[in-house]
């Protein structure tokens, strides 16, 4: 069951861009590409274990949540997918060309699934983690296609890097993804109030937090799907030009 959602959204992400002549490379960059991203994450999540600690001030607080969603969780991830994406493409730049979007959301997949996995060890049933683990596939597989955008951008055609979406292509998705974590952080501590029969005005007061923090992980993970929906029909209207 773990295998579930990325698969699928592998494959559609193929045929959504029209990649489907790409099917067996992007098909190994899925697999060999996400489990590499997921052992590097896991090597530079303890190489930021010590910054961590140091920032994070007591269990359970705003700071902890803070540095742990940025730290272990966004730049670790990130970073290492960014890493990963590079390598991919310049190893397998004769079999994948220039297909910078794909091979990264592809990466971003194959990620999830393996992450997909590790949580599955400690899940009940394969129900749970189809249900439990779903959205965040949805979000590694989309802040993989935005930070593949800015690598696109990044790469001219006369070989130089243009800086500016160089950097983009880490700091837009460890932002969104750090702060989508931290949004679910702060759901997981705060307590949604159990109203009264007859609720006051100071009784609805208490649902302001923790409806303010739902509406602010729903928008963004509106934003991280229709930004990476943007960029699938962009690279179907592309793929449709060229024949």
């Amino acid at each position: 069951m773990s295998l579930v959602a990325p698969v699928v959204m592998a494959v559609l992400l193929i045929c959504l861009s029209k990649r489907g002549g790409m099917i067996w490379a992007l098909a190994a960059v899925f697999v060999v590409g996400g489990f590499i991203s997921f052992l590097l994450a896991m090597a530079l999540n303890r190489l930021v274990a010590p910054v961590e600690e140091h920032f994070a001030g007591a269990p359970g607080s705003i700071r902890a949540g803070l540095a742990s969603s940025f730290l272990s969780a966004a730049l670790s991830e990130e970073l290492a997918r960014l890493l990963t994406c590079i390598g991919t493409i310049a190893v397998l730049r004769h079999w994948i060309g220039r297909e910078v979007i794909v091979t990264c959301g592809a990466i971003g997949l194959g990620f999830a699934m393996f992450e997909n996995m590790l949580y599955s060890l400690t899940a009940n049933t394969g129900v749970e983690i189809l249900i439990g683990r779903t959205v965040p596939t949805i979000s590694h597989g989309a802040t993989a296609l935005i930070m593949g955008s800015f690598l696109a951008r990044a790469a001219s055609g006369d070989g130089k890097i243009r800086i500016g979406p160089f950097v983009l292509s880490l700091t837009a998705p460890l932002l969104l993804h750090g702060l989508y974590d931290f949004g679910s952080f702060l759901l997981e501590v705060t307590e949604f109030p159990v109203l009264p029969d007859n609720p006051s005005s100071a009784d609805y007061k208490l649902l302001i937090a923790p409806l303010a923090i739902m509406f602010f992980v729903t928008a963004l993970g509106l934003v991280e799907l229709g930004w990476s929906g943007r960029i699938v029909y962009q690279l179907r209207s592309t793929s449709s030009e060229r024949r």
